[in-house]
């Protein structure tokens, strides 16, 4: 389960509610071209499908997570925004990539454990390199995302 939290100051953006940031971590979702995606008073839910992948120069952040949640707490003086989701997407989209490379292989060398071996480090390396990219680059990018989200609700005179 992965984890990573930040906050709004309310004395910061007077007026904003938490339906506002709601719907704000929604929008960005949807931009990110995260599906199955819903919404209740607080938290908004997601699921990427397995199989969707999306070759655009802005790759969608939330790539790594199977599903999740975005909680938006109603606290004293802030708005708590907690995240919280499973990577198990990590596992099959690394799976994915080393069956390709081991077919490949066999393909080219017939069956040998040499194949295997080859799949077998695929994976290992593609999971390792995407819980680090995920553990290092996405705090980065949810606390960006808060930042410019906070300069929304300014410019909109919240």
């Amino acid at each position: 389960m992965y984890k990573t939290s930040t906050y709004f100051i309310k004395a910061q953006i007077p007026g904003v509610t938490q339906k506002d940031l709601v719907d704000l971590y929604k929008r960005e979702l949807e931009i990110q071209s995260v599906n199955n995606i819903s919404a209740d008073v607080n938290t908004i839910s997601f699921i990427n499908n397995f199989f969707r992948f999306i070759p655009t120069k802005s790759a969608n952040k939330f790539s790594s997570f199977s599903q999740g949640k975005i909680e938006i707490v109603d606290e004293a003086d802030e708005f708590g925004i907690y995240f919280q989701a499973t990577t198990t997407r990590v596992f099959a989209s690394a799976g994915l990539m080393a069956a390709l490379a081991a077919l490949l292989c066999l393909f080219n060398d017939g069956f040998n454990f040499f194949c295997l071996i080859v799949g077998a480090i695929v994976f290992v390396l593609l999971v390792i390199i995407s819980f680090i990219s995920t553990t290092i680059s996405f705090p980065v990018y949810f606390t960006g995302l808060r930042n410019n989200i906070e300069e929304e609700l300014r410019s909109a005179g919240h």
